[in-house]
């Protein structure tokens, strides 16, 4: 009779365990689908299809639903534009990114005019030096023409 009772005690542990298992296993293939998905739909948001840059002229939005929102993104690069459905929360982070990005941008655009502006009037400073050689020099090459 004891040993009746271990085997069917033994039987649903085993049948417990089998029950968790299968769970376990779809519960963990939907995460990692989900995940995956939404790395998918990040990356279509980060990168242009056609020229693989991440640089971004606009963006316009228009709400779907409480959840979700339409982006329309047109490449800085290529031109392409394309239009995606997401959730509100990668929204954000690509405005905050696209901000970012094009704060850096006009630092540096900032910075190459500076530099462009440097070398422009070195090279005219040099021009000066070797074309004007006094004052008669200078009236003859900016003075009104005749």
């Amino acid at each position: 009779m004891a040993a009746r009772a271990a085997t069917a005690n033994g039987s649903s542990v085993l049948l417990v365990a089998y029950v968790a298992f299968v769970w376990c296993s779809a519960v963990g293939s939907a995460v990692a689908l989900a995940v995956r998905g939404r790395r998918a739909e990040l990356r279509r948001l980060r990168r242009c299809p056609r020229c693989a840059q991440r640089a971004v002229r606009a963006v316009e939005t228009f709400s779907v639903d409480a959840i979700f929102v339409e982006v329309r993104i047109e490449c800085g690069q290529c031109g392409i534009a394309r239009r995606l459905v997401v959730a509100r929360g990668d929204l954000c982070d690509l405005v905050r990114r696209l901000e970012r990005d094009r704060r850096a941008i006009g630092g540096y655009a900032v910075v190459m005019t500076r530099a462009r502006t440097r070398s422009d009037f070195e090279g005219f400073m040099r021009e000066l030096r070797d074309d004007i050689v006094g004052a008669d020099d200078f009236m003859a090459l900016t003075g009104p023409r005749s």
